[in-house]
C-alpha cells in the first residue's frame, strides 16, 4: 500500500477524539484509499487530494466525504518594499498585556471561510474556539514569530501574524475589520511583514495560505505580487 495515514496529536486533543491525515497522490488508487480509511482508528480524517482528479467522481456514492476546502498557497520572493504612510492608521508590533476582544473578533473573522466552519459536523463553535486558540498561541510565540496590529485612534482594526520556518516565512492569520476594508490596511500589513522579512538575511520566500472561495483575499495577494504556488482540495472523512 503506497498510502499512509498520520495521527494529528494537536487536533485530536483539541477536538477530543482521534484525528488523522491522509495525502492522496497519483501513486495510489481509490480502492487503496478506502481500505486505509476502513483500517484506521480515526474518527475524523483530513484528506488532501494532491492529484486533483479521481476523488470528485469517485466519492459521489459516499455520504461520509465532505469537500470542505480548496486550499490555495501563494508565494513571492522577499524584497524590501517602500511603505507609504496610511494615516490615520498605524501599524505596530503587538504589545498589549491582555488580549483585546477586538483582536479575538478579528481572529474569528480571519477564519470566515475555514473548513471547520463548512463541515456540518463541526460548525461555528469549533471554528471560533480554534481561531481563538490560534490567536493565543501566536501571541505566546508558538504559532508566530511576529504579530502586528493596525490601529485607528485606540481601536484595533486589523492584524497579521507571521511564522518563520527555515528560509521561508508564512503569513498565518490576517484580517481587517469590515468597516475599514478597502482602505489599504491589508496591503500595509503585508508590506510591514515583508519588510521585516527583508531584514532577516536567511529568509528568501514569503507565503500565505487561504481558501479558493475567499476571493477578496486571493485578489489582494495577487495584486500585491504573490504568485499561485498550489491548489489542494481538502475533504473531511467521518468514520463514525
Amino acid at each position: 500500500m503506497t498510502l499512509q495515514s498520520y495521527y494529528l496529536d494537536w487536533d485530536s486533543r483539541f477536538l477530543g477524539f482521534p484525528v488523522g491525515k491522509i495525502l492522496f497522490t497519483n501513486f495510489a488508487s481509490f480502492e487503496e484509499l478506502c481500505a486505509l480509511i476502513q483500517q484506521s482508528s480515526f474518527r475524523l480524517i483530513y484528506l488532501y487530494d494532491l492529484c486533483r482528479g479521481i476523488l470528485p467522481e469517485k466519492i459521489r456514492e459516499y455520504n461520509n466525504f465532505y469537500q470542505v476546502d480548496t486550499k490555495v498557497t501563494f508565494e513571492k520572493k522577499i524584497e524590501k518594499v517602500l511603505e507609504s504612510a496610511y494615516e490615520p492608521f498605524v501599524i505596530q508590533t503587538y504589545s498589549y498585556e491582555t488580549i483585546p476582544q477586538q483582536l479575538y473578533e478579528l481572529a474569528i473573522l480571519a477564519g470566515q471561510y475555514s473548513r471547520f466552519l463548512r463541515d456540518p459536523k463541526l460548525g461555528p463553535s469549533i471554528q471560533q474556539a480554534l481561531y481563538r486558540r490560534w490567536l493565543e498561541n501566536s501571541l505566546q510565540g508558538s504559532y508566530a514569530n511576529q504579530v502586528w496590529v493596525a490601529t485607528y485612534k485606540t481601536q484595533i482594526v486589523g492584524f497579521c501574524t507571521l511564522q518563520v520556518q527555515e528560509n521561508c516565512a508564512q503569513i498565518g492569520l490576517i484580517a481587517v475589520s469590515p468597516a475599514y476594508q478597502k482602505q489599504g490596511i491589508g496591503k500595509k500589513l503585508l508590506q510591514t511583514a515583508e519588510n521585516w522579512c527583508a531584514q532577516q538575511p536567511h529568509l528568501t520566500t514569503l507565503s500565505v495560505v487561504t481558501q479558493q472561495e475567499n476571493l477578496n483575499a486571493c485578489r489582494l495577494y495577487e495584486k500585491y505580487g504573490f504568485q499561485l504556488a498550489s491548489v489542494v482540495p481538502i475533504y473531511h472523512v467521518w468514520r463514525y
